[in-house]
């Protein structure tokens, strides 16, 4: 852009005006023709207009400059806020499994009386999750001892959990 507004500056500046070419040496009024001076003047107020399109540009660059700063500064807040919630995610997630297992731990060292007793009030969802997690001898002794509806919802669940 900066390119294109020389080469028009430079154009302007060359424009044959023969009042210019006269012999400037001798003491004589210049004789300069009313389209001469409006030459003169074009190439003025193109130059006035150009320096002011020039000053506009440069401010609008700096304002440019200024937002992309600013942009990149909140980039690396973020960046830096997620890898600490990446970080808190990782150890919440690592302390709800030790939970589970520990979970999955008393319950497998129940009698499956009770622990069928404590499990008939949770959702199937977590009785399934928790099932899933225990050896199989212990699930097949506590499953028949769930009511019947619970049952077998858990095991529609069992089947389906990976």
């Amino acid at each position: 852009m900066m390119t294109r507004l020389l080469f028009t500056f430079l154009a302007l500046a060359l424009l044959p005006c023969s009042a210019f070419s006269q012999d400037m040496t001798e003491d004589k009024p210049v004789n300069v023709p009313f389209s001469e001076m409006e030459c003169a003047s074009a190439y003025e107020a193109r130059k006035k207009e150009l320096t002011e399109r020039r000053e506009q540009l440069e401010q609008r660059e700096e304002m440019l400059e200024e937002l992309e700063k600013e942009l990149d500064e909140k980039i690396a807040r973020w960046e830096t806020l997620r890898e600490e919630l990446d970080k808190k995610l990782a150890l919440f997630e690592e302390k709800s499994s030790e939970d589970f297992e520990n979970l999955v731990e008393v319950y497998s060292t129940m009698r499956s009386s009770k622990a069928a007793a404590i499990l008939n009030g949770m959702g199937s969802e977590n009785v399934a999750r928790i099932l899933k997690a225990m050896d199989s001898e212990k699930v097949a002794d506590i499953v028949p001892r769930l009511d019947g509806e619970k049952a077998v919802a858990v095991s529609r669940l069992l089947g389906r959990l990976k």
